[in-house]
């Protein structure tokens, strides 16, 4: 076999490297098997320019080039991706047919049962929380106001519910939901063209449901998918009677942070609200010097039946602690439904929570969470899962290779990625550039000759530089064709 000629440039001796982070993305896509998740559920592209595998591949790498939407990437980039231009992504985005919750969610799932779901040792918890994302204009859809804890006054925005899974391996993300509050409420009127689609039920769910019924589908949803763990963690908007139920009813340990209301919890026969409790009690507290903060824990009983019905006696243990030296009224209160859980064990287990904040920062500041300027609330539906799914990928890099931190990673693989596209932007002067030399070179050569040559230049660097950025539509047919045989692992 004839071995092909390389040029000796910058661009091919950085791409030499099998283990450099610009192929770490696609080894990602495959090993996780991405689009093979776009085949199953029959979701193929409209267009005759692009394959499916250049569009999606496109659409994860725009925040990691660090363009701030589809209209920047257009003008920077788009060109070394795809050929249909920015109405092919927009196109996709908007697709009703596409159910986007459900392809992160069997990503979600490869990527737990890779790395997470064999480790009998680690604590695991599903974990709630939301986010605001703030936006304007008249016609975004599903948005509404809402208060904002971290500026302490309300904003117009979208929020949006997860459910994640967490353990000391890290956070995969499993299931979003956009929630519409009742206050300054922009308009549904919107048709869809089935009602029985995903986004359709989405949209009607982002209206018509409160965040607890929304919070009770997502976990449903999520055991049914094969997903497990040990424990529920969530912070007090989400510690009521009907969510501590719903996790013990699923064999779920409830570990929660407490609102400070009237609700009674009986201790050695008396009935105590949480404030009466802790001035009963607050002398029993432990100084914790090595962790920074004081606290005392109680076991009682505590009624989850609504006050119609008939009483439904819990024993929980509650754990009060306060930061020394801030003020008095700091304390706070955790509930586990487990009483015979170790104080340490349980402040442990609720630590975890911290990775769901963590996860909204990254996906916020760096992987396009709600960042496209368009008022469709399938552009919305879309962004969020598309977020969440270039996070799930930097993850199973991560945690693959273990070499560099998550953030590095997410660093290199948008460095590389953009020197390769300006790469392939930058072939057409090089290609003058290397033509003038093979004419001046092979004065002497017949001209046949040197016609063959610049061939061969340049049909050597163009597949070289596509397949490097994963959108030779040839290479990406015969993949698809191997993993439907079996014959990818």
């Amino acid at each position: 076999m004839t071995k092909q000629p390389v040029l000796p440039t910058p661009v091919m001796n950085s791409l030499k490297d099998s283990t450099a982070v610009d192929n770490k993305l696609i080894q990602a896509m495959g090993q996780l098997k991405l689009m093979r998740i776009f085949t199953t559920l029959n979701i193929r592209k409209r267009n005759s320019f692009d394959n499916l595998n250049q569009i999606v591949y496109a659409l994860l790498m725009i925040p990691l080039l660090q363009v701030p939407n589809i209209w920047c990437f257009t003008g920077k980039f788009l060109g070394c991706y795809i050929n249909g231009g920015k109405d092919v992504l927009y196109d996709f985005l908007s697709r009703q047919n596409v159910n986007w919750a459900l392809i992160q969610l069997r990503l979600s799932f490869k990527l737990w049962s890779s790395h997470m779901s064999k480790e009998a040792n680690e604590d695991s918890a599903f974990v709630a929380d939301d986010t605001i994302k703030r936006r304007r204009g008249k016609k975004v859809q599903a948005m509404s106001s809402h208060y904002d804890h971290n500026e302490g006054r309300s904003v117009m925005g979208q929020q949006v519910l997860q459910l994640g899974l967490t353990n000391a391996k890290g956070f995969i993300p499993l299931m979003s939901q956009i929630y519409v509050g009742s206050k300054k409420v922009v308009g549904k009127g919107r048709a869809f063209q089935d009602k029985r689609s995903a986004i359709a039920r989405s949209y009607q769910t982002a209206y018509d449901s409160n965040k607890n019924e929304m919070l009770k589908a997502m976990l449903k949803t999520a055991l049914s998918a094969g997903f497990h763990a040990d424990y529920f963690i969530a912070d007090s908007w989400f510690a009521n009677k009907d969510n501590i139920l719903e996790a013990l009813n699923n064999g779920i340990t409830p570990i929660m942070m407490m609102k400070r209301n009237k609700s009674k919890y009986r201790f050695e026969g008396n009935d105590y609200t949480l404030k009466g409790l802790y001035r009963a009690f607050r002398k029993n507290m432990i100084k914790q010097t090595d962790k920074g903060y004081s606290y005392f824990s109680l076991v009682v009983d505590y009624n989850l039946a609504d006050k119609k019905e008939p009483p439904q006696m819990q024993k929980v243990k509650l754990i009060f602690s306060r930061v020394p030296k801030s003020p008095k009224n700091s304390w706070v209160v955790l509930l586990c439904a487990d009483h015979l859980l170790e104080d340490n064990k349980i402040f442990d287990i609720y630590a975890l929570r911290w990775s769901i904040e963590c996860y909204f920062k990254e996906v916020k500041q760096y992987f396009g969470f709600l960042k496209e300027e368009t008022g469709a609330y399938e552009t919305h539906w879309a962004s969020i899962h598309l977020a969440a799914m270039r996070y799930l990928l930097i993850s199973h890099i991560y945690l693959t290779q273990n070499s560099l931190g998550f953030a590095a990673i997410r660093k290199q693989l948008g460095f590389q990625m953009e020197f390769l596209s300006f790469a392939i932007l930058s072939w057409d002067v090089i290609r003058i550039l290397v033509n003038q030399v093979v004419d001046h070179t092979c004065s002497f050569l017949t001209p046949e000759f040197t016609r063959t040559l610049k061939e061969n230049i340049e049909s050597h660097v163009t597949q070289y530089l596509h397949r490097s950025l994963q959108i030779d539509p040839e290479s990406s047919r015969l993949r698809l064709k191997a993993e439907k045989l079996g014959l990818l692992v």
